[in-house]
């Protein structure tokens, strides 16, 4: 076989993977191996690219099946760019800029994934110190990691602590009062959400919600390998369905497991009329924090429309596989609507989510 043939060939299952892998994310299944596709649309984009580039330059006459591929990658390449574009400067702001972040309006929050095996509380404190953030929301923390932010207690004295050792422990740091705070377990039995009021100084009660769902293909003890992603989807949609349901001020905030363009997240958006800070201005991708390569946005800020921005930003690696993730939010309930409009249920959204809830229920009534 001679290397001419070998490079065709190597092309050529690469672009059936890249294809595969872009177009799976289209079926309507909650199947774990297929909701990660939603994942590397970014890497596959940038594949894409790449192999049609190297065509291109290492090519010389195209036969029909080489222009057949440079077809197929072409059509990949642009699918996964209309996922992204949205998280680039090029797109529209959803959220609009804070001309006058008044103090006394504003939210200042950080969330980050401590990841339950790393020691180096230090370094996250230390982050936190410079930031000063008015709510701070970490995943996965255990009596360690509990116990090493005692520190944060003394300057944000309205908690709500939830240590785990199965890492999906919570913990929230408030310096705003908090207001009937709860521990709730919508779902999964170890898995929790927190949901508390907040009253910010210039007296206005917002709702929030701190989630951190099992991610699609983890498993808990006891349960079938093939973990489907359903339990993760159910808990943001009960979620969205209650802020819908109150029509007040909301923010949602936490580690996902889910990326910012997936199915699932724009149907929670929609479910809830919730707004991502991120399109228009990034990526913002906080994992993994390890491997540029391999890098996801799944700690998000989302919120109603009652709120605009002052500031979004990925704060510095403190040996977490997650970056912490900063949002400064203005208070302004009376200002203009988003400039694009915000979220709202489209064709079977409705059916799809009670859909979903109703065999989430089920599936973990039983285990």
């Amino acid at each position: 076989m001679t290397a001419v043939l070998i490079f065709r060939l190597v092309i050529l299952v690469a672009t059936i993977v890249l294809v595969v892998v872009t177009l799976l994310p289209f079926l309507q299944t909650k199947l774990w191996w297929v909701r990660m596709c939603d994942f590397p649309r970014l890497q596959v984009a940038v594949l894409s690219l790449g192999l049609l580039l190297t065509m291109f330059v290492l090519w010389g006459r195209m036969e029909w099946p080489d222009q057949v591929l440079v077809g197929l990658l072409a059509v990949t390449a642009f699918i996964e760019a209309w996922f992204i574009f949205p998280f680039t400067v090029l797109a529209r702001k959803t959220v609009r800029d804070a001309p006058d972040p008044a103090p006394e309006r504003t939210l200042r929050i950080v969330t980050a994934n401590v990841l339950m095996e790393n020691r180096d509380a230090s370094a996250l404190l230390a982050i936190l110190r410079e930031r000063d953030p008015d709510i701070i929301l970490l995943a996965e923390p255990n009596a360690w990691w509990i116990e090493h932010c005692r520190p944060l207690e003394a300057s944000h004295r309205f908690t709500v602590l939830q240590p785990q050792s199965n890492t999906y422990g919570m913990a929230l740091y408030s310096r705003f009062e908090l207001f009937a705070p709860e521990v709730l377990f919508r779902v999964e039995s170890g898995v929790p959400s927190i949901r508390a009021g907040v009253r910010l100084p210039g007296g206005a009660l917002i709702q929030l919600h701190a989630v951190h769902p099992r991610p699609p293909g983890i498993d808990p003890p006891g349960a079938d390998e093939h973990q489907s992603s359903r339990p993760r989807d159910a808990e943001l949609i009960l979620v969205a369905r209650e802020i819908e349901e109150r029509g007040i001020p909301a923010v949602v905030l936490g580690d996902f497991n889910d990326v910012a363009w997936s199915h699932t997240t724009r149907l929670f958006q929609r479910s809830g009329h919730l707004l991502d800070p991120r399109i228009g201005r990034g990526l913002f991708n906080t994992y993994h924090a390890h491997h540029r390569l391999l890098r996801y946005p799944l700690d998000h800020v989302f919120h109603t429309d009652h709120f605009s921005l002052a500031g979004l930003e990925r704060l510095p690696d403190f040996g977490s596989d997650h970056f912490p993730m900063f949002a400064a939010l203005v208070f302004r309930p009376d200002a203009a609507p988003a400039p694009t409009g915000t979220p709202s249920p489209e064709g079977d959204d409705v059916q799809e989510a009670e859909q979903t809830m109703r065999k989430a229920v089920s599936e973990e009534g039983g285990r």
